[in-house]
């Protein structure tokens, strides 16, 4: 398969943990990745060159999912290794939510903006993205995704959306 007809997904929180061998699933499964890392850059260097070394691409990008201007940079460099066919979002935090009643309010915000928030801006980008780029792909037999972190996995078919939009 050449480059540019391999799957690209990005997948958030990629450095470690879960995300990590989530990248290295998709790498194996034939999927060019892009993931974003908030702090643990030796990490993502890790995951990186076992990606690469396995012959795939594989670019780590430093962004907190929660803010719209990292998003957007994430996805500009995913864009730059080709169509985006796929999202994983990974990043997740539980923050030290013991005691909702003794919680203070920043943890609480914290926790929201990673676990929701992230994953709004995120999907949104993708969809926006994969909305686009759709019609090419799907000739070529892929299936856009959109999987988000949790116990209820959520797969997103860019078809609904382009027939809110006027398409087919």
């Amino acid at each position: 398969m050449s480059r540019s007809d391999r799957p690209l997904t990005v997948v958030t929180g990629g450095s470690r943990g879960i995300g990590a061998a989530t990248v290295l699933a998709l790498v194996r499964a034939g999927h060019d990745v892009v993931f974003s890392y908030r702090s643990d850059a030796d990490s993502s260097e890790r995951v990186q060159a076992a990606a690469t070394e396995l012959g795939h691409r594989c670019l780590p990008v430093h962004a907190d999912v929660t803010h719209e201007s990292d998003v957007a940079d994430l996805f500009t460099q995913a864009s730059s290794l080709g169509l985006v066919t796929g999202l994983v979002n990974n990043a997740g935090l539980t923050g030290r939510v013991d005691d909702l009643a003794d919680t203070p309010q920043e943890v609480i915000r914290e926790v929201i903006e990673v676990n929701l928030l992230a994953v709004i801006l995120c999907t949104r980008r993708a969809i926006q993205l994969m909305y686009v780029v759709a019609p090419r792909w799907s000739r070529r037999g892929y299936r856009q995704r959109l999987l988000c972190r949790g116990d209820a996995r959520i797969t997103a078919r860019i078809r609904p959306l382009r027939r809110r939009q006027g398409g087919r």
